[in-house]
């Protein structure tokens, strides 16, 4: 029971802005999480003390901490451009309601 009028949920299709948007938080998470690897690894094979595991749990709340309040910001921002489309009639969930 599909309805032709509706897309398909596998092919969602997004504005460019919002494509951009991922990519570049993407890449920002990759990074990140590379740098804190090589950090990570610094502190455990270089010349520094091994850690305690309190430590490790505090080294892992402050690299997840960014990431969180950037995929936050990125949920905003998608959730806004879509209230943006669907007030504007472009969202093709609107075209249904309306008619």
């Amino acid at each position: 029971m599909s309805d032709p009028d509706l897309p398909d949920e596998k092919n969602i299709n997004l504005p460019a802005s919002s494509k951009a948007t991922l990519v570049g938080a993407g890449i920002f998470s990759a990074f990140w999480l590379i740098g804190a690897a090589i950090i990570a690894w610094q502190f455990h094979c270089g010349n520094h003390a091994p850690i305690k595991i309190n430590e490790w749990g505090d080294f892992a709340a402050g690299v997840s901490a960014p990431l969180a309040f950037v995929w936050l910001v990125v949920a905003v921002l998608l959730q806004s451009t879509e209230a943006a489309g669907a007030a504007a009639g472009t969202c093709p969930y609107t075209t249904r309601i309306r008619a």
